[in-house]
């Protein structure tokens, strides 16, 4: 989309008033595509505006390997700081970690 197509579809949204019109706090109104999914919850494509409406949703599965990563990693930084882990063992990882980032990097992993 160009800047012109940008503009000229920020002028028909804001001379048309809709139900997908969503206030901010200084007066201003910004246009979101937004509709319910299955479970009724309401999405919307404007990610920086959150309504009372809209409810936190946790999926546990997440949490229990986020928490799982996080004691497996103090557990190696506890064999790490103890001594009990070779300096291979050591350099390997780090081998593996410098080669993990290349990866992401060239493959724009870290892109939204």
């Amino acid at each position: 989309m160009t800047d012109e197509e940008a503009l000229l579809r920020l002028k028909q949204v804001n001379s048309v008033p809709n139900n997908n019109m969503k206030g901010l706090s200084n007066g201003s109104k910004i246009a979101t595509d937004s509709n319910k999914n299955a479970n009724g919850v309401q999405s919307s494509s404007a990610s920086a505006v959150s309504t009372e409406d809209e409810k936190l949703q946790l999926v546990w599965r997440n949490i229990f390997i986020f928490i799982y990563l996080h004691i497996a990693a103090l557990y190696g930084g506890y064999l790490w700081v103890s001594g009990q882990v070779m300096l291979k063992t050591f350099l390997w990882g780090e081998l593996l970690l410098a080669w993990k980032i290349s990866i992401v990097e060239q493959g724009g992993g870290g892109r939204t």
